[in-house]
């Protein structure tokens, strides 16, 4: 019986040791594709909310979070532009090349400028509308994507510690001192 309570006092204080030597560090948070990575590893939304939230604020998660929608929609934008861009392109060259080969001969007619005034004039609205979303999504994607990976490095650098503290007793340049390095 002895021997039993002896090994359960050992089992508890060193499971108590190793449970008090733990603690969770946050080498290196980084970003991808709008997701909070942990040294390496991405992580889930709650857990991002929880790791911000928990070590470095509301207000901090909050502006990441802003900045996160605004990238998305930069995205988006992006996304649906270049989509319209690209179909309204391709039906631009094709009905150019439809109308060429309806109207061969009479290419300088007014038939022929009437005819594809009106069936370009839809397309070339596309494209328009298509380059608008380019040009209003590229800059919103980059703009919000350098705010986000601003709020993670200034997390990082919240984190950062520097431990290498040196205390030294000895010659200095006005005699004898004390220097402290960091």
């Amino acid at each position: 019986m002895r021997y039993l309570i002896v090994t359960l006092v050992l089992i508890a204080t060193f499971s108590h040791e190793g449970f008090a030597q733990y603690k969770e560090s946050i080498d290196n948070i980084g970003l991808s594709h709008s997701r909070i990575t942990l040294n390496g590893s991405r992580l889930k939304r709650s857990e991002e909310r929880t790791l911000m939230t928990e070590n470095f604020g509301d207000e901090l998660y909050r502006k990441f979070i802003k900045d996160k929608r605004a990238y998305k929609a930069g995205l988006s934008l992006t996304a649906i532009g270049g989509i319209i861009t690209f179909y309204s392109s391709i039906e631009i060259i094709a009905i150019g090349a439809r109308s060429a080969y309806d109207y061969p001969s009479n290419i300088f007619n007014d038939d022929f400028y009437a005819y594809t005034d009106k069936v370009l004039r839809g397309p070339v609205y596309m494209l328009c509308g298509g380059l608008a979303l380019l040009a209003a999504g590229i800059p919103t994607l980059c703009i919000y994507r350098s705010r986000m990976k601003s709020t993670i490095s200034s997390c990082n650098s919240m984190t950062k510690r520097n431990d290498n503290i040196q205390l030294s007793f000895g010659p200095a340049r006005s005699g004898v001192g004390l220097s402290v390095v960091f």
